[in-house]
């Protein structure tokens, strides 16, 4: 049974319970308190009579001996308009009767009084009777009250509290239905939720109305959901770029392997002659070393990317960085035309000293692969041991839409130019993975026709990761 089922039935049964017991209570505490009310006044009237009574049969009675007349003559005298029926017996006789019937009450003792409802042809009446002797004769005294106008007002209120009761059930169940359709709404909008998502659809999400533990479980169940969304576009994202890792793996090594089979086999075959056998070599060698230098850099990466990898970091002078890269870059900076400045400003920072070098070292050498006649490496010292470190050229840049690619595995902006010079377009992607390791984050800001700016930040030691070996 559903919950809404089992919160409306059971707030009805409840309904009814309360309703059933709190008529009767009402309903029968009233009859009781009327009667109750009714009994001790007619008690009281009964006393009264058989006062008067027992005093006007004394009166009659005084020099005459006691006869029915007589006795009867005090009854009559002792009857008023307003008063109960009376009933007189004298020795068990009746002599005064003023209704048909009477109970016997010749057992009762003197001095107390007993009384009894009665039923008589669909009216009810209360029947009071008590005795005492005068002059050694016994007489009884019965008096009668009719209680049929306290009965009817009970069936009257009865007849009330039912129509009240009706109106109260009705009203109480189509409050119930109301009341258990809101409260089970928030689950209801849970189980549909929970389907949707069930069938693929991760966006949907549920309003919070309420601030209660249905609100607090709503709010609860949207995070869950965000969660899982958020976990849902990761594994895309990462199945994305693992498709796309082994489609541009799978091209760049086509072409050099195309390449290298090709003329081996016409070496094999015997089809070259004198320098065209070298040439074909070159050709090989070249292309060799290109997938060398892939799969160096493709271990690199994977090695990177692991996550566990242990850097060497250790206080690095900025004087001697700068000097050791001067030094690296010299010679390729003259085969190629370009002027390398350094201005850094004296500072130390914390890092691993071959991974931050090999950073820049790259950074530069895509500068003047780009065609820079100039390239400025420049560094700022931060708060502690933080340190920036910029590299900006002159060369042809790199178009707006493709800036935030050039990270990404294998992303070439020039193709043509890149495997001309054995490149695999890994460079950028080591370089983010190393500064990303080191706590930092490298950008990238260009302009097409104007060059290049590649910003990288190291942070202070503390904020660092803590790895070490």
């Amino acid at each position: 049974m559903k919950i809404f089922a089992r919160l409306y039935i059971g707030i009805v049964l409840i309904l009814v319970f309360v309703l059933i017991v709190s008529g009767l209570i009402i309903v029968n505490t009233s009859l009781n308190m009327n009667i109750d009310h009714e009994v001790k006044n007619g008690m009281e009237r009964h006393n009264i009579v058989q006062s008067l009574l027992k005093t006007n049969i004394a009166i009659v009675t005084r020099n005459k001996l006691a006869d029915t007349d007589i006795i009867r003559q005090a009854a009559e005298n002792t009857k008023t308009g307003e008063g109960p029926s009376l009933v007189v017996l004298m020795d068990n006789q009746a002599v005064y009767c003023d209704i048909d019937f009477y109970s016997d009450y010749s057992n009762v003792d003197e001095g107390s009084v007993r009384y009894q409802i009665k039923t008589i042809e669909g009216r009810s009446y209360l029947e009071c009777g008590s005795s005492f002797t005068l002059r050694n004769i016994r007489y009884t005294c019965i008096t009668c009250s009719e209680l049929t106008r306290i009965i009817n007002e009970n069936n009257s209120l009865r007849h009330t509290y039912r129509s009240i009761y009706v109106v109260m059930l009705v009203v109480g169940t189509i409050f119930a239905l109301v009341f258990a359709l809101y409260i089970t709404k928030p689950v209801r909008r849970l189980s549909d939720a929970t389907k949707a998502i069930a069938e693929g659809d991760y966006s949907h999400r549920i309003d919070t109305v309420t601030k209660d533990e249905l609100g607090q479980l709503t709010q609860a169940y949207n995070l869950m959901a965000d969660t899982i969304q958020e976990k849902i576009n990761d594994l895309e994202r990462s199945v994305t770029s693992k498709e796309d890792f082994i489609a541009a793996f799978a091209h760049e090594t086509k072409t050099p392997v195309t390449g290298i089979i090709g003329y081996a086999d016409l070496i094999y075959q015997g089809r070259l002659h004198g320098n065209e056998i070298k040439d074909a070599a070159g050709v090989i060698m070249s292309e060799g070393e290109r997938l060398q230098s892939l799969s160096n850099k493709l271990l690199e990466l994977t090695e990177l990317n692991r996550g566990d990898s242990a850097l060497m970091t250790e206080q690095i002078s900025t004087s001697d960085f700068e000097k050791d890269l001067e030094s690296i870059i010299k010679i390729p900076a003259q085969k190629r035309g370009s002027a390398v400045t350094f201005r850094m400003e004296d500072g130390y920072f914390w890092a691993d000293y071959d991974l931050i070098r090999s950073v820049i070292i790259n950074l530069m050498d895509n500068a003047m692969k780009s065609g820079a006649k100039n390239v400025a490496v420049s560094g700022v010292q931060g708060y502690g041991d933080a340190y920036t470190l910029t590299v900006a050229d002159d060369g042809r840049g790199i178009p707006a839409d493709k800036v935030s690619r050039v990270k990404e595995a294998f992303y070439m902006v020039d193709k043509s130019r890149s495997r001309a010079e054995h490149g695999a377009g890994l460079g950028l992607s080591l370089c983010d993975r190393i500064v990303s390791l080191h706590g930092g984050k490298m950008d990238i800001a260009s302009e097409e026709g104007k060059g290049t700016t590649v910003t990288v930040f190291i942070p202070d030691k503390a904020e660092a990761p803590k790895k070490t070996t």
